[in-house]
């Protein structure tokens, strides 16, 4: 079975290789390749030579470069058909182990149990040293090639960045792959992955703003496959049912449905004071936070600083970065901030849309007398109604408050202070004519202006009469060339009056129509829509008649 030689002694300008406790035998030899430089010492396929000579191969290659502490890997073939023996297996009481032959066979079979997965601690990358703020623990280049994958366990009371490297070479010249995870302090972290490269060696940084009092990292390589955050094994999703996935934007037919994903929660790092383009992640620096998978977002700034000013910024190419409006959540009428806002002793939220795929938290200007740290919620439901935006957003707009002095009229059209019109249309309105005082002749009162009634109910109330044998008759006549031309509204007319009363009208569609009397209090009834522009009209006789109008009251029937 050819297996990996570990124990051997590299003598570089003599070409020789000598095996510790292995009588070196040319048909056993697999392999040997200096790993350090990179190069084949010899293939049993190619055309490459060696020899024997008890423990020691000589090989005939090229050794330039190569130096004795270079790391070789050595295949050596321990069981070739010269040394086959006949062995027995027994179990761990000294029992020979029996050969199974299955029924409806002539196959011998031996029970086994799987074996336990092995391990072998990374000691050059495992630490339980405390990081001061910012300090970087590095561990030890290690030597992996016999291993299937890494796992990683940490805990920390400090936000921190973990980093994974493997290289091709023992030197770490030649990087194959690096990953970093972000950590929060006092959360759980445990990561195994697929080792790719020859060698392994883990950083971790303390982003925190303290020296840590618990660190521990621990590191191990084995067997153990590859796992997510949750311990689920990572899976690619190439195709479902027969349809390969490509990028870009598909058809319904070739879309599955998904659920969106949760909010996300990022912790800024802290104590920040200098001008810096984004303090929204757990390392501070140019680059903005991709929001395009959310809505709105809130970030509660924590602030020990009394001066300097900070600013949000949203940008479509991440190149050119323009104001966003935040709101302060704690404020019951919200007004949009734009500017830079100055750090003072405080723990505020602010709130805004997400209408861009980067955001940005700047600090536009040194904090002094404290520090700032930025706590963000990232939110896949759109800002609540408390904070929209209003058109035309300013403060004036926004906050001005008015207060009624005297008689407001409003009106419709163009002409201010003209027509009456009816702020509440549920409610009937009062007016009065204004046709008063002594009538000895027949005439018209003053043009009125119906706004939204479908009728009225019109009281006439005639005070001192005097003249021989007086007589009055009221009617409403209507117009519909703005006053030009006058028509009498059929019915709506009252019945010859001699005396001082009370009399009515009623325009109002749907009733039945009847024509009032001479005795007072008499109401005329009219089935009608009352039309929009209208007047009274009286018709005065008898000898040197009056008849003294106190008022014409209407109120205005919806």
């Amino acid at each position: 079975m050819v297996q990996n030689i570990t124990n051997y002694t590299f003598n570089a300008s003599a070409k020789e290789v000598t095996l510790t406790g292995v009588t070196a035998n040319v048909e056993k030899v697999r392999l040997i390749k200096n790993l350090t430089t990179n190069t084949y010492i010899y293939k049993f396929t190619d055309a490459l030579t060696i020899s024997a000579a008890g423990s020691v191969l000589t090989f005939t290659g090229s050794n330039a470069g190569m130096s004795d502490t270079d790391d070789l890997l050595i295949q050596y073939d321990l069981e070739t058909s010269l040394d086959k023996q006949k062995m027995f297996l027994s179990d761990p009481d000294g029992n020979n182990i029996a050969v199974l032959t299955p029924a409806g066979t002539t196959d011998k079979m031996i029970e086994v149990a799987q074996s336990a997965t092995d391990f072998y601690a990374g000691t050059g990358n495992t630490t339980t040293t405390n990081l001061s703020s910012g300090a970087t623990f590095t561990g030890t280049i290690e030597n992996v090639y016999n291993q299937q994958a890494y796992s990683i366990l940490f805990k920390s009371d400090q936000n921190c960045t973990i980093t994974i490297y493997q290289y091709t070479d023992a030197s770490g010249v030649y990087l194959n792959q690096s990953t970093v995870f972000t950590y929060v302090a006092n959360s759980n972290f445990a990561r195994s992955g697929v080792m790719n490269g020859n060698y392994f060696k883990v950083s971790v940084t303390n982003n925190g703003g303290s020296t840590t009092t618990v660190l521990n990292l621990n590191t191990a390589y084995g067997t153990l496959p590859s796992a997510t955050a949750l311990n689920n094994a990572p899976m690619s999703l190439d195709e479902v049912n027969g349809t390969t996935f490509t990028l870009g934007q598909k058809s319904s037919a070739l879309s599955l449905p998904i659920v969106p994903a949760s909010d996300d929660f990022l912790t800024g790092q802290s104590a920040q004071t200098a001008t810096i383009q984004n303090i929204l992640t757990a390392t501070s620096g140019t680059a903005a936070s991709d929001v395009s998978a959310y809505r709105s977002f809130n970030c509660q700034v924590v602030s020990t600083g009394t001066a300097g000013t900070f600013i949000f910024e949203g940008s479509n190419d991440n190149v050119n970065f323009q104001a966003v409006p935040v709101y302060n959540q704690a404020l019951v009428v919200r007004v949009p901030i734009v500017t830079a806002i100055t750090a003072s002793v405080s723990q505020i939220i602010y709130e805004g849309s997400c209408n861009f795929k980067y955001l940005r938290l700047r600090i536009a200007t040194t904090i002094t007398g404290g520090s700032i740290q930025a706590f963000t919620n990232l939110i896949q439901t759109p800002l609540g109604t408390a904070s929209q935006i209003v058109s035309n957003g300013t403060a004036a707009n926004l906050l001005t408050t008015a207060a009624q002095s005297g008689t407001w009229t409003m009106q419709v059209g163009n002409t201010p202070n003209t027509t009456a019109i009816l702020a509440n249309h549920l409610i009937p309105v009062a007016a009065n004519t204004g046709d008063t005082g002594a009538k000895v002749a027949s005439g018209n009162g003053a043009t009125l202006t119906n706004t939204a009634a479908k009728g009225i109910s019109a009281t006439i109330n005639i005070g001192t009469v005097t003249g021989t044998t007086p007589t009055a008759v009221f009617k409403i006549q209507y117009s519909n060339d703005a006053g030009t031309t006058w028509l009498d509204l059929p019915n709506a007319t009252t019945a010859t009056i001699t005396t001082t009363g009370v009399f009515g009208i009623t325009v109002y569609p749907a009733i039945t129509t009847a024509a009032g009397t001479a005795t007072t209090g008499s109401v005329a009834l009219v089935n009608s829509v009352m039309p929009r522009t209208f007047r009274f009209v009286w018709t005065i006789g008898g000898t040197t008649p009056s008849f003294t109008i106190t008022n014409i009251q209407l109120t205005y029937l919806l």
